[in-house]
């Protein structure tokens, strides 16, 4: 079977079902998982799906928006989450601020506030800079080894869970979250 039909039946099975396992794709396509695996890699290239372990999935549609839109979807239930974690966040504290919409809506909140914060996202820096407290902007990417933060509490928005652990998109934005998790004392996950 030509590469390009392959791939038009890969991406058929995941329409249809929005998810396909290389071991049954290679089965019906009769072909080598390994060679089921080349294909999926070239079509992640494109970004026609997420590589995912033992198969694909469609890529998450909110990724790819910029963060002004994303950060429309669940507007209401962000703001929420942003009241309900500043109740947490006392004056004088050294926070992490993560990148991502949720995240932002907490800044939104905190604006103000006399804290001290280290984040990742420029418009977190942005829009607490000119705030009382102390801002600081880490410069990307940085892994583990370079972290020298002791704050109290980090505010993260993985991706997902893979059992009762967050994860990322990347294995550098897991290993330094993981970093910052490991250096608090009370790490808080804030997502949608």
């Amino acid at each position: 079977m030509l590469t390009h039909h392959r791939h038009q039946e890969i991406m058929a099975a995941l329409h249809q079902a929005g998810r396909v396992e290389v071991a049954g794709i290679a089965t019906v396509l009769s072909v080598s998982e390994e060679t089921i695996r080349r294909d999926m890699k070239l079509l992640e290239e494109q970004g026609l799906l997420r590589r995912i372990y033992g198969g694909a999935v469609l890529p998450r549609l909110d990724q790819d928006r910029p963060l002004l839109e994303r950060g429309k979807l669940n507007a209401r239930e962000k703001a929420r989450v942003g009241h309900l974690a500043q109740k947490l966040v006392r004056d004088g504290m050294s926070i992490f601020i993560d990148s991502g919409t949720s995240t932002l809506a907490l800044a939104r909140v905190l604006a103000g506030r006399s804290i001290n914060v280290t984040t990742n996202s420029i418009n977190v820096a942005l829009l607490l800079g000119d705030g009382p407290g102390r801002v600081n902007l880490t410069p990307a990417p940085c892994g583990p080894r370079t972290m020298r933060w002791s704050g109290t509490r980090p505010w993260i928005t993985p991706d997902g869970f893979i059992s009762t652990s967050p994860s990322w998109g990347s294995a550098p934005s897991t290993s330094t979250m993981a970093g910052w998790i490991t250096r608090s004392m009370n790490p808080c996950c804030a997502g949608h």
